[in-house]
């Protein structure tokens, strides 16, 4: 069983007996007397590498409270317990961090905090019991929607590598991953109502360059040496796309080295520019800011 303190992984023994010993001890009130919950996981779209797959993402896990709940707005002192699942074929859980208010309210920052992934016959399952209240009064109320747990994800490389289209996957909130959704207030358990969440992967459009052509004229020559140089000691304007005058392919800033490696390849023989070169293609791992426009490729 994996404890989350702070946002970092740890592996302890904690009382989960605790919890369930607690929980036990709420008494439902008949649904009609309830006040009216929602647990809301937020939308998300996140970029992806097709060419790696790799791609990472944080989802907020809120609560909020309906205007028309009976005694709106109602305090919770006891702690709450989330459920939830995911396609765990395409969505690996990398860390289940607290949020909101209650971090900070009074002596520790939490009485409890249990997270529990993959439950028995739960696959893709988290579910996470928070106790506050418990050691010191604490009252949450929830007017607003308020972020209360972030989850992050790693997308499956796998899974994505090669896509071409956007590809949606759900968060969706569930009772059978080994504990029930709920929020303790008053001595008793209020079972919210959900709104599920939508994690969209898109693919980066990465602007197809030639390594060498700094000045994006469709030509490699002296000229595109001149033009690093430029840049880098007479203020010129900015290349249409740095990737480009990264000739030496090293991955760092362009830098003179870049301009004498091309001035090498022109007229000593010389080592190519690294990929792309002489066609036109991408970078793994850039990003759309790294190469704003080229233009001459097709």
């Amino acid at each position: 069983m994996a404890c989350y303190d702070g946002g970092h992984w740890k592996k302890v023994l904690m009382p989960r007996v605790f919890l369930l010993l607690l929980l036990a001890t709420l008494l439902p009130l008949p649904l009609s007397a309830q006040a009216l919950f929602l647990f809301v996981a937020d939308d998300q779209t996140v970029p992806f590498h097709p060419t790696n797959g790799i791609a990472e993402v944080t989802v907020d896990l809120s609560i909020v409270e309906d205007p028309q709940s009976p005694g709106f707005p109602t305090q919770t002192d006891t702690g709450f317990a989330m459920a939830f699942t995911v396609d765990a074929s395409l969505l690996d859980v990398v860390e289940v961090a607290p949020t909101g208010p209650w971090v900070t309210i009074c002596g520790p920052t939490w009485d409890a905090f249990l997270v529990t992934t993959d439950p028995a016959g739960c696959p893709g399952g988290v579910s996470i019991g928070v106790v506050y209240g418990f050691l010191c009064d604490v009252f949450i109320t929830f007017e607003n929607q308020t972020p209360m747990v972030a989850v992050t994800f790693e997308a499956v490389p796998t899974a994505l590598i090669g896509t071409t289209q956007p590809v949606d996957t759900q968060l969706t909130w569930t009772n059978g991953c080994g504990i029930d959704n709920q929020l303790g207030s008053g001595g008793v358990v209020i079972s919210p109502s959900f709104v599920d969440g939508t994690i969209t992967f898109s693919q980066i459009d990465l602007e197809p360059f030639r390594r060498g052509d700094c000045n994006a004229d469709g030509a490699i020559d002296i000229a595109d040496s001149m033009a690093i140089l430029a840049w880098l000691f007479l203020a010129s304007a900015p290349p249409p796309c740095p990737l480009s005058c990264d000739v030496n392919g090293d991955g760092g800033a362009v830098d003179i080295a870049d301009a004498v490696y091309l001035l090498t390849y022109l007229f000593s023989s010389g080592a190519p520019p690294a990929l792309p070169f002489p066609d036109c293609g991408t970078v793994a791992g850039t990003t759309p800011a790294d190469c704003p426009g080229f233009g001459v490729c097709p």
